[in-house]
């Protein structure tokens, strides 16, 4: 790994990381790392005396992932059957407009699981729900549940091989 990290003519010290190089190229002071390097705990002491004493912190507890910051709540919504005369018939799913989280519900993609009983819905504000119940028979309620949130305008959803890829404005994710 290559990291820019100051101007060319920039003191910089590396603490902790013997195997990392330190060298002027094309105007920039760089740090090279290599790969059986890491994982690697190390600082980079920009400007400063060659000698001072910097005590590298451990940075473990970081990389272990935290409590949610939002809860998996579930929220049933009604289903209105259709009742319609012939081959044909129009269910109407309502969506969870009062949410706890107070996200707006424009629906934008969706895809369904491959044993059809669940659906994967995106909507415009960034979120992506997972709701359930969508085909027992003579429903009353599905479940929506926020499974991600925090998407730029997610437009399209594709389930494949048991993996959720949204579309997004800037990216897949």
């Amino acid at each position: 790994m290559v990291i820019r990290l100051a101007n060319a003519g920039t003191r910089v010290n590396v603490v902790a990381g013997s195997d990392v190089e330190i060298k002027e190229s094309e105007g920039y002071v760089i740090a090279t790392i290599p790969h059986s390097a890491t994982p690697l705990n190390l600082a980079f002491v920009i400007g400063g005396d060659e000698d001072d004493a910097i005590e590298v912190p451990d940075l473990s507890r970081f990389t272990k992932g935290g409590p949610p910051q939002w809860w998996w709540e579930a929220i049933e919504c009604p289903v209105v059957q259709g009742k319609e005369v012939g081959a044909f018939q129009q269910d109407i799913f309502n969506i969870p407009v009062d949410n706890p989280w107070k996200s707006r519900m424009r629906t934008s993609g969706f895809d369904f699981t491959p044993d059809g009983k669940s659906a994967i819905i995106s909507t415009w504000d960034g979120d992506v729900w997972r709701v359930d119940g969508i085909t027992e028979k003579n429903v009353k309620m599905v479940t929506w549940t926020r499974i991600a949130a925090g998407l730029f305008q997610p437009l399209g959803v594709k389930l494949r091989d048991g993996e959720i890829f949204i579309t997004c404005r800037d990216q897949l994710v």
